[in-house]
């Protein structure tokens, strides 16, 4: 009788291990082995406890050049190990979970009890992506330059008010990096929401123009709304007649 206990308890342990396994494939995505978007739906609906929704945005900058530039299958390789240095930034952290959300998109979502937290994650992530060069068969490395990511933070209380985000906020705040030259760093939303060019991306509308700037007072280069009569410095804030770099 023992041994036939013993042998029941390892069939049933097997058959917990493959049932296991069958549900991380149902919710893999099958590229990048991350949990699709369906998955990511399915956490959310969970919900975080107490505590309120953090997100961490990931999209790779000018992914249809990368395409064009290396074919499909090379860039297949790229979303590949995208993800896992998303899962290495990510690391132990207690109930942060990685995502593809579908094409370039990715999302680490976990709850946010600190908003200073969630911000160093996406930092984390945005120096993961860009630690070192993707191999690529061949021995193509791609430049520093080809391959980064915008990385965007939005915390939520409840999972309606963050799926509004994810639908209508984090689109503009992606748009919102790209226009003011922040499109390696990492933006939040709680730091960026009252901005006049970010409410205009908001509201569906296009902020200033800008151009390329050298700012004297901070001696910064990069890009800044023009008005009628001065350059704003986007980092100092410092305003100056326009000077392009």
């Amino acid at each position: 009788m023992a041994a036939e206990d013993r042998i029941g308890r390892d069939v049933e342990a097997a058959v917990q291990q493959v049932r296991e396994l069958l549900d991380r494939l149902v919710s893999m995505d099958p590229l990048t082995g991350l949990g699709h978007s369906r998955a990511f739906s399915a956490r959310l609906e969970a919900g975080p406890g107490e505590l309120p929704w953090g997100l961490v945005a990931v999209e790779i900058n000018g992914f249809k050049a990368i395409n064009s530039a290396y074919g499909h299958s090379r860039t297949d390789l790229v979303l590949r190990e995208i993800a896992v240095r998303i899962s290495d930034a990510v690391g132990d952290r207690a109930e942060a979970q990685a995502f593809r959300l579908g094409g370039d998109e990715f999302a680490v979502l976990l709850p946010d009890d600190d908003h200073e937290g969630l911000a160093a994650l996406g930092d984390a992530v945005r120096r993961s992506v860009a630690a070192q060069p993707f191999t690529l068969p061949g021995g193509v490395e791609t430049r520093p330059e080809e391959v980064t990511v915008v990385v965007g933070c939005v915390s939520a209380d409840h999972p309606p008010e963050l799926r509004q985000l994810l639908r209508d906020e984090l689109d503009a705040l992606t748009e919102y990096q790209k226009h003011m030259g922040l499109a390696d760093r990492v933006v939040c939303l709680w730091q960026v929401a009252a901005e006049p060019d970010y409410v205009a991306f908001a509201e569906g509308g296009r902020p200033a123009p800008r151009s390329r700037f050298h700012c004297p007072t901070c001696r910064s280069r990069g890009y800044a709304t023009l008005t009628p009569q001065a350059t704003q410095c986007p980092r100092c804030r410092a305003y100056f007649g326009a000077r392009l770099a």
